[in-house]
Parts: C-alpha cells; sequence; structure tokens
C-alpha cells in the first residue's frame, strides 16, 4: 500500500529541518522521486517531467502542475495544495511564493532564500527564477538535499522493496525455462525480462536491462544486441522490476548446457566474493570497508585488475541511491540500519566474457537481510537443454 500521510508528514517534517539547518525559508522540489517522497504524487512525465513541482515552505506544500494531472494529485496527495495552471515554471513560482506572503526585501533586510535542486533543474529555468526574483528573494543552488533522508528506509518502502525483488526472481525463474530455446538473441532475453515483469504485477521496470552474452558480457552495462546466445559462455543478466515507485536489482550469470572450467573457477570466485560481503556488512560499516570485503577476495585470486566498479550501491525510488559501497565512497560514509543496498562483485575479461553476481539487502544492525531468493549456485546457473 502507498505511504501513509502521517508518514509524508514525518518525511516533510525532516526535510524542513534540513532546511532551518541550511538557511532555507522555501525549497522548489523539481527531482520526481523526491515529489513523490514528500507529497504522495506519482504522476510522470518523461522528459522536462511537467508532471509537477513542488514548492515547500516552514508552513505550507504546493504542488504545481495542471489539468492532466489535477485528479491524481488530489488523490495521492489530498493535503497539498494543488495549484493547476501552466505556465513557466519561474512565474508559477513567483505566484506561489508572493500567495505565501513574500514581499520585496525592505532596505537593510536580508531576502529571503529560495533554495533549488540544481541537479535537476536547467541552467534556462535556473535563470528564469532569478530574474523572476527581482530582489525580492534569492535563489540558493543545493545538491543532494532530500536524497540523503531517503538512504534509510521505512517498513512502507522495505515492503515495497521486497515485492519488487519478488517479482525480478519470479521473472528469472520464467527466463530459466525460456532460455532453453534455441537460437534467442539478446535482445529476445531483453524484451521477455520486460513483457515477464509487468505480467507478474510490476509497475515498470527499474532500468533497462542488461543481457550481455559471450565477449558483450566483458562490458559491464552492455547493449543487448541481435547477438545469438551461444552454449558454454557466461551469460550476464542484469534486472530489476519497479514496485509502487521502489526498484529491485539483480544480476546473475548463466550457462547454456555447461560451463568450461576456466569460467567455472572464475565464478567460484566472484560467488565467494558476494558471500564475504554478506556476511561483513552491518549497519556502522563504511561503504569502502564493504567494498573491500568482496574486492579484496578477488585480489587474493589474482583478479584485482578484472574488477572494474564498486561492490554495490543503496536502490529505493531511483535505482542508484545512497549509500555507496565503492573504493570510492567518502571515508566516513557509513551503512545505515534500514538502508536497501546491493552487493555485485564482478570480473571481466575483454574479448571473453564476464561473470557478476549481485544480490540486494536490508542492512540490519547485525547484519544484512537478503531479498534476494534466486540460487546462485554455479549447477543452478547452468541451463542444459534437450
Amino acid at each position: 500500500m502507498p505511504a501513509t500521510q502521517e508518514l509524508i508528514q514525518e518525511r516533510r517534517a525532516a526535510v524542513r529541518a534540513r532546511m532551518r539547518e541550511a538557511g532555507l525559508d522555501a525549497l522548489l522540489i523539481s527531482n520526481p522521486e523526491n515529489r513523490y517522497y514528500v507529497t504522495g504524487f506519482y504522476g510522470r512525465d518523461d522528459g522536462a517531467d511537467s508532471a509537477g513541482r513542488v514548492v515547500l515552505t516552514a508552513e505550507a506544500v504546493v504542488l504545481l502542475t495542471d489539468g492532466r494531472y489535477t485528479e491524481q494529485a488530489h488523490e495521492e496527495a489530498p493535503d497539498v495544495t494543488v495549484r493547476d495552471r501552466r505556465a513557466p515554471l519561474a512565474e508559477l513560482v513567483a505566484e506561489t511564493l508572493q500567495a505565501a506572503g513574500w514581499p520585496r526585501a525592505r532596505a537593510g533586510e536580508a531576502p529571503r532564500t529560495l533554495g533549488v535542486e540544481a541537479e535537476h533543474l536547467t541552467l534556462a529555468q535556473g535563470q528564469a527564477l532569478s530574474a523572476a526574483a527581482r530582489r525580492r528573494w534569492r535563489v540558493v543552488p543545493t545538491r543532494r538535499f532530500v536524497e540523503p533522508l531517503r538512504a534509510v528506509k521505512d517498513a512502507t518502502e522495505i515492503a515495497h522493496t521486497r515485492r519488487a525483488t519478488e517479482i525480478t526472481c519470479q521473472t528469472f525463474d520464467h527466463l530459466c525455462r525460456y532460455l532453453r530455446q534455441p537460437d534467442l538473441t539478446e535482445r529476445q532475453v531483453a524484451a521477455e525480462i520486460f513483457v515477464t515483469m509487468l505480467r507478474l504485477g510490476a509497475d515498470d521496470m527499474a532500468f533497462p536491462p542488461i543481457v550481455g552474452a559471450g565477449a558483450n558480457g566483458a562490458r559491464p552495462h552492455a547493449v543487448p544486441g541481435g547477438r545469438i546466445l551461444q552454449p558454454g559462455e557466461p551469460i550476464i543478466i542484469d534486472m530489476g522490476a519497479k514496485f509502487r515507485g521502489y526498484c529491485a536489482d539483480m544480476t546473475r550469470t548463466v550457462f547454456l548446457d555447461d560451463a568450461p572450467p576456466e569460467w567455472r573457477d572464475r565464478y567460484a570466485q566472484v560467488l565467494a566474493a558476494n558471500a564475504a560481503c554478506a556476511r561483513g556488512v552491518h549497519a556502522g560499516v563504511t561503504g569502502r570497508a564493504a567494498d573491500a570485503l568482496a574486492r579484496d577476495t578477488l585480489a587474493r585470486a589474482g583478479l584485482a585488475e578484472y574488477y572494474v566498479h564498486g561492490t554495490g550501491h543503496g536502490t529505493g525510488l531511483e535505482i542508484h541511491e545512497a549509500p555507496s559501497l565503492s573504493f570510492h565512497a567518502p571515508e566516513d560514509e557509513i551503512l545505515p540500519e534500514h538502508s536497501i543496498i546491493t552487493i555485485e562483485p564482478g570480473v571481466y575479461f575483454p574479448g571473453a566474457g564476464g561473470i557478476r553476481i549481485e544480490d540486494a539487502g536490508v542492512v540490519t544492525a547485525s547484519g544484512c537481510d537478503i531479498l534476494t531468493t534466486t540460487p546462485k549456485a554455479i549447477d543452478a546457473m547452468i541451463l542444459r537443454r534437450e
């Protein structure tokens, strides 16, 4: 079920506390995921996302949208003031702030401050907002302002992610039968993933699936193409369903008919790295230390140079969120309790292929509650055809 109004109000209170600390009198929220987080309004529009922006002050929360979304906005965000008018963003914001009683600053008085999400606002929109301010207020760019609050998940968010993961695992179960057909291409498998997830109840895919067979699998973010899957080669399948806005993420590496000894050995080392990280993470561990659990395992196996990305990341309303399990993570960034993370070590051999094994789990005080239920043993990943 969607987040309760009480829960959404708690989220707003946390954002307002950050606003006070930053000296912001209002915040313009243009990131669609942040908008959903503080209002419950799930409208979507590709591109400029004109489904809506939010102006949040200490006293009010105003959703700027238009007639295409008005009914949905009133239904999903009943305690929010909805301004239903299509106009340039700067004009709508100026009207909203004026209605909130923002006058021109008096002589010697500091102007009020409007925070904007710099990573989700175009340069043209920012310039227009500054021009509209005309010394009545000051536009202050912010970065990653709401997002850190989203790193810790509540019970509803964990339940939605658990369901998204269940759909993902069920989709993989279906693929294990589907892949036994002859002459399938990477692109056909990707299409089957999409259709199956929707059939099983997903809102959408969390991201375009990765299906990388043979040499294409040496690219961590391989794009599925027309290549026909061949027996004996590793086939990386990275996919995730989205449910109620929350993203799942899982990777398995499969083989048709058999896995050559060299790839069996590489698979065993990646599986060991996955297990080492899953055993060692818990709330309070830094992202760098979590990454090292997997990275050191692969280094001892002589595979360090083939491990070219971080061990994991947070998931939630976006597929990549805080925290980060990476050697690039800030030294003091820890994994908070109730964050949802991925554990996805992998090795990649240019011109030959790759192995990646990824699970998702909820970080707890004493460990990590793995959400992914799909088997990982090498024998379960060999799909023998008739």
